[in-house]
């Protein structure tokens, strides 16, 4: 399995690393788990408006009763 899984394509896995390590440097990748990072490229399915709403700011004339933000 460890063939299969690792070696089998080893040589086109570290091209793929050192060309994607090239647009995001690894020391920016290695701060995050397996999760966090799934989460970072793919992002969540569903919003919590809430928590959204309790942690915006509103700069200039805006604010939560605002009619652009309603």
């Amino acid at each position: 399995m460890e063939f299969y899984l690792n070696k089998n394509i080893e040589v086109e896995l570290n091209i793929f690393l050192f060309e994607f390590y090239e647009i995001i440097p690894k020391i920016y990748i290695e701060i995050f788990n397996t999760f966090e990072f799934s989460m970072l490229l793919n992002g969540i399915d569903q919003i919590n408006i809430d928590d959204w709403k309790s942690n915006t700011d509103y700069k200039g004339n805006y604010n939560e009763k605002h009619k652009i933000i309603k």
